[in-house]
């Protein structure tokens, strides 16, 4: 995604019809207070709740500096909205041949946590941001260890979320208190 594409407002809400309308949802144009569906004021569940970045695991040490500067820029903004952040660390199998015969030793791993660490390091997100996984790829059945490591994947970002809505929640009542006081 562009930086002009975000004209300095993560909390946009774009109807999700728009995208299956004929006209469609074009991601070269830069969403503004004119596009079709754009709301001003977004109310709690029309914000971002968490945003994911998804990293190829196996490319970590070659990444572009102008992909890393554009996340840096796009972090930047989510910091100043208190928008959590997590990395999909995708594709651990490339990177861990232990891995690879072995899902369920992800979490064991040296190369994996060393691949954590980098990612860490590269986002500036605490460790237990980065969350590894592995894609489907080639398998002719589902493996359960692999739903296993997604499931647990999804439950951490949904935490995220959560905080984020009692993060927010928290300010609404603050602002009420802060109201109630001016008045007496």
């Amino acid at each position: 995604m562009r930086k002009s594409q975000f004209n300095g407002n993560l909390q946009a809400k774009i109807n999700p019809t728009i995208q299956k309308e004929s006209r469609g949802f074009n991601p070269s144009v830069p969403i503004s207070g004119d596009t079709p569906g754009f709301v001003v004021s977004p109310s709690l569940s029309d914000k971002i709740h968490c945003v994911i970045f998804v990293l190829d695991g196996s490319i970590v040490d070659v990444m572009p500096e102008k992909v890393i500067e554009r996340m840096k820029d796009l972090q930047l903004r989510m910091n100043q909205r208190g928008i959590p952040q997590v990395v999909l660390l995708t594709k651990i199998d490339k990177v861990c041949e232990a891995t690879a015969e072995d899902i369920s030793q992800v979490f064991y791993s040296p190369v994996i946590q060393e691949t954590v660490d980098r990612v860490s390091q590269i986002m500036g997100l605490p460790r237990s941001h980065i969350l590894p996984i592995k894609n489907y790829e080639s398998e002719m059945e589902l493996n359960e260890n692999v739903n296993i490591l997604a499931l647990l994947t999804l439950q951490q970002v949904l935490h995220f979320a959560d905080d984020y809505m009692y993060n927010y929640l928290d300010q609404i009542e603050e602002g009420k208190v802060r109201q109630l006081n001016i008045r007496e």
